[in-house]
C-alpha cells in the first residue's frame, strides 16, 4: 500500500512571502513522490502569512479585481500552474497540499479526486458540527431562493433548463439561516504525471475582509468562515489534526476499493 506522510507546516512571522516557500516545498515532495514511482504520497497543510495568488494566463477569462490591484492589503504573487483563477491566503485559513500519486492512491482521475478532496472538507467541518454540501447538491434542491443567490454569485447558470456548475465555484458550501449559500472551502488543482499537486483551502477564523478586494476565484462568490458561520474560534492546528485524520482515513478507503 502507498504511503501518504502528513505533516503540518506553521506560519512564520519572519518570512513576507511564506506561500512561496511552500511552493517550493510542493515541487520537492511532487519530485519524490515521482521518483517513487507512488509509493511515497504527501499531505501538506499550511497556514500562510496574507498574500493573494493568482494563476497567470494569456487571456483572463474572469474578474479579479474590485478596485485598484495596487491597493491591494497583502502582496499579490503568482501561484504559477496551480488550477483556479484568483483567491487569498492567510492566517486562519489551512491550506492543504495534496502530493499523490492517482493510481496507487486509488484515484480514478481529475473528477474523482476533486470530489475526494471536497468529500474530505466536509468530513471534517462535520467533526465541528457544521453542515455543509457541495456546489452540485445546492444546485440540485431546485430550491428558488437557493438557486437565484447562487446565480446572483455567478456560481452556477441555467442551461436548457438546468442548472449547470461553474467549475470555478467548486468547494464546500454552507448555509445560512435565511438560506444564503456561501463559500467555505475553495478547491485548485493540478494534475501531471498523474501526480497531484496543490488541493483546497478551508477558511476556519480568516479576517474575510480580505476577500473584499478580489472576485474570489473570478466570481463574485460569498466567502465565509468555521468562525463566522459558527460562532467559534477554533485554532487551525486543531482543525489541521481532524483534517489530516479525516484525509488518511478517506484516502485509505479509496485504496480498498481499488484493490477489490
Amino acid at each position: 500500500m502507498t504511503r501518504i506522510i502528513p505533516f503540518f507546516v506553521p506560519h512564520s512571522e519572519d518570512d513576507l512571502y511564506p506561500l512561496t516557500s511552500a511552493l517550493k516545498m510542493q515541487e520537492m515532495l511532487y519530485k519524490n513522490t515521482v521518483a517513487s514511482g507512488g509509493a511515497i504520497n504527501y499531505l501538506m497543510l499550511a497556514e500562510h502569512m496574507p498574500v493573494y495568488s493568482y494563476t497567470p494566463r494569456k487571456r483572463m477569462e474572469r474578474r479579479l479585481f474590485r478596485g485598484n490591484p495596487e491597493c491591494l492589503p497583502a502582496p499579490l504573487i503568482s501561484a504559477g500552474i496551480r488550477g483556479g483563477s484568483i483567491t487569498f491566503h492567510g492566517p486562519g485559513q489551512l491550506v492543504a497540499y495534496f502530493i499523490l500519486d492517482m493510481k496507487r492512491s486509488g484515484i480514478a482521475g481529475s473528477l474523482h479526486a476533486t470530489a475526494t478532496i471536497i468529500d474530505i472538507i466536509i468530513a471534517t467541518l462535520e467533526k465541528f458540527g457544521i453542515e455543509s454540501f457541495t456546489l452540485e447538491s445546492l444546485a440540485a434542491r431546485n430550491n428558488k431562493q437557493i438557486t437565484m443567490k447562487l446565480q446572483k454569485q455567478g456560481a452556477i447558470e441555467s442551461s436548457c433548463g438546468q442548472e449547470k456548475v461553474i467549475a470555478a465555484a467548486k468547494g464546500a458550501w454552507v448555509l445560512t439561516p435565511d438560506g444564503t449559500p456561501k463559500k467555505v472551502a475553495s478547491l485548485g488543482l493540478r494534475i501531471s504525471n498523474g501526480v497531484t499537486r496543490f488541493g483546497c483551502a478551508l477558511n476556519v477564523s480568516t479576517d474575510l475582509s480580505y476577500f473584499d478586494h478580489i472576485y474570489p476565484c473570478g466570481l463574485d462568490l460569498a466567502i465565509t468562515s468555521m468562525k463566522e458561520h459558527s460562532g467559534i474560534s477554533h485554532a487551525i492546528s486543531e482543525v489541521a489534526k481532524i483534517f489530516a485524520q479525516t484525509a488518511l482515513l478517506h484516502l485509505d478507503q479509496a485504496q480498498k476499493v481499488q484493490k477489490k
